[in-house]
């Protein structure tokens, strides 16, 4: 992972931080109750749940925007991207965060948080969810949430 985008929650347009230092962006993942893993961690062991999407065709070059049909919550897990690239976006209290994440980094989320899935346009990607029980997995759509305001950074 190389970037870290943070939105205020009354402006999604344009992020007001924007971290490319790890240490940087391991402390503002930390805050808002999420963690990075290092390599070196073993891996969760639980029920698992594998996920792919594909970006829409580069040449498109579509307005991008957070569609609320892809926006969802789950229980506690960790996920591990597998293949690809992707970009992870968290609606927590005060602010949105939009987490670049590639092929072999791994996250640990805590339940209930808004978020939503945005691969790179033109590519596939894929990732796997790791939780303690079945139920945890489950994505559950949300009705509301700020995130469909989201102009997603393009990392």
């Amino acid at each position: 992972m190389s970037i870290l985008a943070v939105y205020s929650a009354d402006d999604l347009f344009c992020p007001r931080r924007v971290l490319t230092h790890e240490q940087d962006i391991q402390t503002e993942l930390a805050a808002a109750g999420l963690m990075l893993m290092a390599a070196d961690v073993p891996p969760a062991v639980g029920e698992q749940q594998r996920h792919e999407r594909r970006g829409a065709p580069a040449y498109e070059q579509p307005e991008e925007r957070v569609d609320a049909s892809e926006v969802f919550t789950c229980g506690a897990l960790e996920r591990r991207i597998e293949r690809g690239r992707v970009r992870l976006c968290l609606q927590g209290e005060e602010a949105v965060l939009l987490i670049a994440l590639r092929a072999g980094d791994r996250l640990r989320l805590p339940a209930g948080l808004p978020q939503c899935m945005l691969p790179t346009p033109g590519e596939a990607c894929s990732w796997e969810d790791t939780a303690d029980t079945a139920e945890a997995l489950a994505y559950a759509p949300v009705a509301e949430c700020a995130l469909v305001n989201l102009v997603p950074l393009e990392v």
